[in-house]
């Protein structure tokens, strides 16, 4: 089966989450649940980098 477009997206933000160094997170039903609100707050700041940076430049890479 091919992957979804979500499914690559969110592979790709765990991608970045865990490059950024934060590892403690779930993700389940499609949301990003963290363990602590410090890593949550900064993971919201990576994940908006990186979809900003992703619409801005090439969203054509991710499909």
């Amino acid at each position: 089966m091919e992957e979804t477009l979500i499914q690559k997206l969110t592979a790709r933000i765990r991608e970045q989450l865990v490059v950024k160094g934060i590892t403690d997170f779930e993700i389940a039903d499609g949301n990003f649940y963290f363990a602590n609100a410090a890593e949550k707050s900064r993971a919201n700041a990576i994940i908006r980098d990186y979809l900003t940076d992703l619409l801005d430049n090439d969203a054509e890479r991710l499909m």
